[in-house]
């Protein structure tokens, strides 16, 4: 369990689904008490290759903030889905559904 992920949904400038993934990997493995651990980060362990798939939506495009990436959509059984690379510490794949306005990121 080294991803959060929190999903939303964004209804400006058109619908659509917001889902933050944030990395807690702690390289140190919480060697301080807690009320003395320093919460810096020396180093970051990426993550590689974290599908999400999105069901029950009909999906234009997806793309990867702040980095600004289109990310490569697959259409299964299950729904869309689509997978981001490497997630250093926080990024956001933005969803934009079909029939919303949609401006390129």
């Amino acid at each position: 369990m080294c991803v959060h992920a929190v999903a939303m949904r964004q209804q400006k400038n058109g619908e659509r689904l917001v889902v933050h993934l944030y990395n807690d990997v702690n390289t140190t493995a919480f060697h301080a008490l807690p009320n003395e651990d320093v919460p810096l980060r020396e180093e970051t362990l990426p993550i590689h290759d974290i599908k999400i798939t999105f069901t029950g939506y009909r999906i234009a495009k997806v793309h990867l903030e702040p980095e600004g990436t289109r990310l490569k959509m697959k259409r299964t059984g299950r729904g869309t889905e689509v997978t981001v690379p490497k997630l250093r510490i926080h990024s956001m794949v933005v969803a934009e559904l079909e029939g919303a306005d949609q401006d390129d990121p």
